[in-house]
């Protein structure tokens, strides 16, 4: 994956600590055993590690190659100015992100770019065209990622994001494509936010604009230096002539933080954070040539004032660097040196306007009876967003709710996460997109222990039917009583204290084969919390090109032979068990199945075309076949293979299973004894001859109605 895969440590306290730790002993990656051991345990102690076991060996393999990569160790390990302040806690981690992240530039043998240059021209495109579409998802990075040059962050290259945001939401893995680590880089580094939906906005466009033209410039980055890359462009502030003595003001950082970050009142400046007694914090301004300078001029760099202390600092104008300086004299505070991960923006979902109905419906009937027609045609529309699933008797609760699974860190210690399964999924999707219809198919509801499966989100499927006056507010169709899981809770609101419940804009929708033999029963209890609906087993709704399709070259239509041996079905209660269930299905085959491939009929001058066939196939035995033959003979298994698909999908099912204790209600048994003299004779003969498996007074009911 490139760039997005090669930021692998998080900067964070624990890695200042760590740092700390190495230089307090005076270490490098050539220091004998026992001093790197030494350093180890300390690391461990520190609880940089969780022990002493995970920590060894972390000096030498991890830390200071990931030192070096961050700009705090140059190539000889010793420390460089960035490393300097990290290590004496004059920098926070918000500048420390900033400083890496927008100098970082990836090079291979046939490109180079900056990541973050591409990251913030795709967000600025974005808003462009409405404020609404102004985000990054997963989906998205993983496509920037892809990008080799910042010429690729076109117009069609965010053309292609937008269509994919039209269909059903696509779910990448955060942590497989580097996600995760640029997300927090790019929060703590103050550029961007995170949303609960988990997308990434830019948190100031004034600042994020100011980046996209610094990248403008002929940049050149010196890893480790403090004024460098984009940064030695920071805006100057146009100074009017200095004059005075700045020493009384030298400590005096904080009253000219407020003065060029806050825009703070100069009044309430020099009453409440000015400390000088001798001089006036107007005094002050005149002395350093910002008399004139409209205060706020770094308001959008709010976060930064340290690090731009220091850029200032470097510049060649000693009046400027004497303002930078000033800038960088506050010490940190101890909340300022504890890691506090920026708040991603919370949206109560649950205020919002709602789509209401939400259902859970089950749709049974006999195999091929219409139910997934059916839920297309009757339940999903082209705005749903619709998810399918399917039960089977291995099918857990863990693979559909969600679960903890151990993951590997970019230190190879193993962490345990939740990870959400379709359902959890498909809820947070609905909860978090309350004006579009979502459905959940399951497939074979009772293919997998439907009641295990659902676990605790069983009592969630009772629905609110009605609103009454003074209720909850939730709309018709949301859960009527919520519960608690803190995973799904975290995962969907956010919140592990929040009550779980599917939102009214949700639906279920089950699928069940009345048919099936060894399955799950699905007991009462389980049944009421669904609307049940039997899928009539007819041609009222079947198209015309699968109702009248014929039958190979027989002249029989799909729904004439369905409907003959379905009436013998149910005229055969009395020795088929559950005689009904074991019917045809209306949509058993397709039209495909049906059609007739003509290079079965035989060629002249042969009676029947497995006369033909065995003829053919002899003299490739004996390799007397000519090229013309050779393609005949391939033209008749092709045609054998098409032709077959017909009985071996319906005529198999009638003989071993719909007519398994009695096939002499519809075969000839006088004659064919099995399975695979019924098949062969079926396929090579033609025309109604075909249908000779059958008993004659089948054949007659096949054939009667038909020719009248």
């Amino acid at each position: 994956m490139k760039w997005s895969m090669d930021t692998h440590k998080y900067i964070s306290e624990i890695t200042r600590k760590a740092l700390q730790i190495m230089v307090a002993h005076n270490i490098t990656s050539e220091s004998e055993p026992d001093e790197i051991d030494a350093v180890e345990r300390e690391l461990a102690a520190a609880n940089v590690y969780k022990d002493y076991e995970s920590a060894k060996g972390r000096v030498r393999r991890a830390l200071f190659t990931y030192f070096k990569a961050y700009g705090c160790l140059d190539e000889n390990e010793h420390l460089t100015e960035l490393g300097r302040l990290y290590v004496e806690n004059k920098i926070t981690i918000q500048e420390f992100c900033f400083h890496f992240i927008v100098n970082y530039q990836y090079k291979d043998e046939e490109t180079q770019y900056y990541p973050v240059q591409l990251i913030l021209t795709c967000l600025k495109k974005l808003s462009e065209l409405g404020t609404g579409q102004a985000f990054l998802s997963a989906y998205d990075f993983s496509k920037i990622v892809e990008c080799q040059s910042i010429d690729e962050i076109n117009d069609n290259f965010v053309n292609e994001l937008l269509n994919a945001r039209t269909s059903a939401t696509i779910e990448v893995n955060e942590r497989n494509i580097g996600f995760d680590v640029w997300s927090k880089m790019l929060v703590q580094g103050g550029i961007l936010n995170r949303t609960t939906e988990r997308t990434l906005v830019v948190k100031d466009w004034a600042l994020a604009d100011w980046i996209l033209n610094a990248y403008e410039n002929q940049l050149q980055v010196m890893r480790g230096h403090i004024c460098t890359g984009i940064l030695k462009f920071l805006p100057i502030p146009q100074l009017n002539t200095p004059s005075g003595n700045v020493a009384p003001f030298i400590l005096e950082g904080k009253a000219l933080q407020a003065y060029l970050f806050d825009a703070v009142d100069n009044a309430i400046i020099s009453k409440y954070i000015f400390n000088g007694i001798e001089a006036s914090f107007d005094d002050m301004l005149s002395a350093l040539g910002l008399a004139e300078v409209s205060k706020g001029i770094y308001k959008h760099f709010i976060g930064l004032e340290r690090l731009i202390g220091y850029c200032l600092s470097g510049y060649n104008n000693p009046n400027i660097q004497v303002i930078g300086r000033i800038l960088a004299s506050v010490e940190l505070t101890e909340a300022q040196l504890t890691e506090i991960m920026p708040q991603e923006i919370r949206i109560d979902y649950d205020s919002f306007d709602r789509k209401s109905g939400g259902k859970n419906v089950l749709l049974y009937g006999v195999p091929g009876s219409g139910k997934s027609w059916t839920i297309e045609h009757e339940y999903c529309n082209k705005d749903s967003v619709v998810d399918r699933l399917v039960f089977h008797p291995d099918y857990t609760n863990a693979d559909f709710i969600g679960q903890i699974l151990p993951v590997v860190d970019e230190d190879k210690q193993v962490t345990y996460e939740f990870t959400p399964g379709p359902f959890t999924t498909i809820l947070r999707n609905a909860y978090r997109d309350p004006m579009r219809e979502y459905i959940l198919i399951i497939e074979e509801i009772n293919r997998g222990n439907a009641p295990a499966i659902f676990g605790e989100v069983f009592q969630l499927l009772d629905r609110k039917i009605e609103m009454h006056e003074g209720d909850d507010g939730f709309p018709v169709g949301t859960s009527e009583y919520g519960i608690t899981h803190k995973y799904i809770a975290e995962f969907v609101y956010g919140d592990p204290s929040h009550k779980v419940r599917i939102p009214s804009n949700l639906s279920i929708i089950g699928t069940m084969n009345t048919s099936d033999q060894n399955v799950f029963t699905l007991d009462t209890a389980f049944q009421r919390r669904w609307r049940m609906r039997l899928i009539e087993n007819n041609f009222d709704n079947v198209r015309a090109s699968l109702a009248n399709a014929q039958i190979l070259d027989t002249g029989v239509t799909w729904r004439r032979f369905c409907e003959t041996v379905n009436t013998i079905i149910i005229g055969n209660k009395s020795k088929m068990a559950s005689a009904e269930d074991k019917r045809l299905g209306v949509y058993f085959v397709h039209e495909n199945d049906l059609k007739f491939d003509e290079r079965a009929r035989p060629s002249d001058g042969f009676a029947t075309l497995l006369i033909e066939y065995n003829e053919l196939i002899r003299k490739e035995l004996t390799n007397s076949i000519t090229e013309t033959e050779k393609n005949r003979l391939n033209e008749i298994r092709d045609a054998v293979m098409h032709n077959r698909v017909f009985p071996e999908k319906v005529i198999k099912y009638l003989w071993d299973d719909a007519f398994k204790f009695n096939p002499e209600a519809l075969f000839d048994t006088d004659n064919f004894e099995s399975l695979e003299q019924v098949i062969r004779v079926f396929v090579y003969n033609k025309g109604q001859d075909r249908f000779k498996i059958f008993k004659q007074t089948v054949r007659d009911t096949l054939y009667h109605t038909q020719q009248q």
